[in-house]
This record gives structure tokens, sequence and C-alpha cells, in this order.
């Protein structure tokens, strides 16, 4: 069997991230929480919770301070959402926050550049069906986003995003949308070829899905498995000299 580098992570910052920050540990999976302090959609996860995720072992990234688009902010805007999230973040946890992921999966390559001056070392995307373990850090795409969606959802994701590998990749599988089915197929297919598998999503949608039992039925999946190497979002790019 052929080895897979997997990746777990976790969107917004709701309370309901300590319930899955509680089954990760269950099955020793790594992942990274991605924080927004402020969100005028939903409620925020408490500090306190923060920092207790922090002390399991798991990766706390930025998701801006108050979770807007930032592909329309100015300069001084963009800058204020990136550096008050990782000094406020930093201040929580008490330890460098250097993972940022892009607020509702909007990116340029414009943010990435104060992202870099900022010292941030990556920054996640939402692109999807990706399973190359070649990418730019700043770039970072997933593999599947666990959630039941539309396949009009899919379609306007990647023409959006212009995701033609993506779709490429999709189409291999099935045009599966189910995304318990959907993630045992691609990890079945991984262990012949090795490769890279980055599950995202959000507690909340979660919940108003009632998917837990399905995550969890996939989490002790690849707890099971031998031929896995699990780390959180930043030392998957350590780890591939990214």
């Amino acid at each position: 069997m052929k080895k897979i580098l997997i990746t777990t992570s976790w969107d917004d910052g709701h309370p309901l991230d300590f319930k899955i920050a509680l089954l990760l540990y269950k099955y020793a999976i790594k992942t990274t929480f991605y924080i927004a302090l402020k969100n005028k959609e939903r409620v925020c996860i408490k500090k306190n919770n923060i920092n207790k995720i922090s002390q399991m072992g798991f990766e706390i990234g930025s998701h801006s301070f108050t979770h807007p688009v930032l592909t329309i902010f100015n300069h001084k805007e963009l800058l204020y959402e990136i550096k008050q999230s990782k000094k406020e973040l930093e201040k929580i946890i008490k330890n460098p926050v250097v993972s940022f992921c892009y607020p509702k999966g909007k990116f340029s390559k414009n943010i990435s550049v104060f992202l870099k001056k900022e010292g941030y070392c990556l920054a996640r995307t939402t692109s999807l069906f990706h399973t190359r373990s070649k990418f730019k850090p700043f770039f970072m795409p997933t593999t599947v986003h666990f959630s039941n969606r539309s396949y009009l959802s899919y379609i306007k994701q990647g023409l959006r995003e212009l995701n033609f590998r993506g779709f490429y990749n999709w189409s291999f599988y099935g045009f599966h949308k189910n995304p318990l089915k959907l993630s045992l197929k691609i990890l079945n297919n991984l262990s012949k070829t090795g490769g890279y598998f980055h599950l995202w999503g959000h507690s909340w949608e979660i919940e108003q899905q009632n998917l837990w039992a399905d995550l969890e039925k996939l989490f002790e999946t690849i707890s099971k498995k031998k031929n896995i190497i699990c780390l959180t979002n930043y030392e998957i790019i350590k780890y591939l000299k990214l």
C-alpha cells in the first residue's frame, strides 16, 4: 500500500468546533482549526475553548478577524483583518499562528502577498478534489468538503476557481456527492497510488445536516489505516518542504 498524507481543517470558529476536537482527539487525527474571532453570521467559539483546543495538540489558524470577503477590501482593511486576527489568536494560545484560511473561499494573489509579509506560512483555499502532494502553499487545495452539497454548487465553485483538474478528478470518482462515500472511495484509490487527502468543513454544518455519525465513521476508518501520515496543515507544508 502507498502512503497517504492526511490533513483536516475546520473553518469559522463555531462553538461546535470543540465537539469536532473531541472526536479528532479520540481517533488521534491531527487537524487545523481556522478561527474568526468575530462573525456577524453566527456565534463564535469562546476564547477559553480555543485555548483548550490548542492544548489538545491541534493547530489554531487564522480565518481573518471578522470573516469578511477579503477580495473587496482596500489595503488598510486587509491588513487589519490579517494582523489583528494573528495578534489576538497568539495572545489566546500563547503560540505562533502561521496558517491562514481565506474567508468564504475568496482568495487572490494580492492577499497572499500581504499574508507572507505578516509572517504566515500558508493559506488554505476551498478548491476541491485535489490529491497531488505538490501545490503552492499560499493556495493550499483541499480534497473533500464534508457536507451534503448540490451538483450545482460544486459546478459553480469549480468554474469560479477555474478548477479543471478538480473537475477531472471528481469525474474519476463518479461525481459522487455523498461526503462519506466520496471520502472512502478517494482514500481507497490513494492506497494504491499514494497522495494527498485534505478533508475540510464546518462544525455548524455537520450539526445542521446531521452528519456526526458519518464523520465519526470516516475518522474511525482513517485511524485504522496503516499507510497514513496524519499532519496538521502547517506540518503538511513542512513535511513536503513547500
